[in-house]
């Protein structure tokens, strides 16, 4: 009963019709006990004449299930699970298939501002034999350590450590 009262209270909102619809249309689908207190209910709802598009198309589908129409029945947790992957999948690749294009795009639009990719400056790591040898091939930096940066070099030619002051 709390569940009952609390779609119909559900059902006054504007904002939320898109997300009740999908509720009753869930109900109607797998037609847990709370359908039987509903059916009532959702008959008057289907009743009132629908906001747009989508409300039109979700009355069809909730009156074809209700009169029988596509009786596919109730599906196990495992069927509405795999049902869910399916649907995410098919969004992932929607959204990789999209972010591809913009890539697409944004590559086409850099190409045709300059004719030729940008020279090369770096690499993702240094060889080792590079820093070895210093040879300082395709614009890479040998990089210095930081403590022969950090302490001055001076004229003395012993090696002794010397203290601060």
């Amino acid at each position: 009963p709390r569940i009952a009262r609390t779609v119909q209270e559900l059902s006054k909102v504007t904002d939320a019709r898109q997300y009740f619809w999908s509720f009753i249309e869930f109900v109607v689908t797998q037609r847990p006990p709370l359908f039987v207190l509903m059916q009532p209910f959702i008959r008057i709802k289907l009743n009132m004449t629908p906001l747009n598009d989508v409300e039109r198309h979700i009355h069809f589908v909730v009156r074809e299930r209700l009169s029988g129409g596509c009786l596919s029945g109730p599906k196990c947790r495992g069927a509405l699970l795999a049902d869910l992957m399916r649907e995410m999948k098919t969004l992932n690749d929607e959204l990789d298939v999209t972010k591809f294009k913009e890539q697409q795009t944004a590559t086409k639009d850099d190409t045709t501002t300059s004719h030729h990719p940008p020279p090369v400056t770096h690499r993702h790591r240094p060889s080792l034999i590079d820093l070895l040898n210093g040879s300082n091939r395709q614009g890479t930096h040998s990089p210095k350590h930081r403590g022969s940066e950090a302490i001055p070099q001076s004229d003395k030619s012993d090696d002794r450590p010397t203290r601060p002051r």
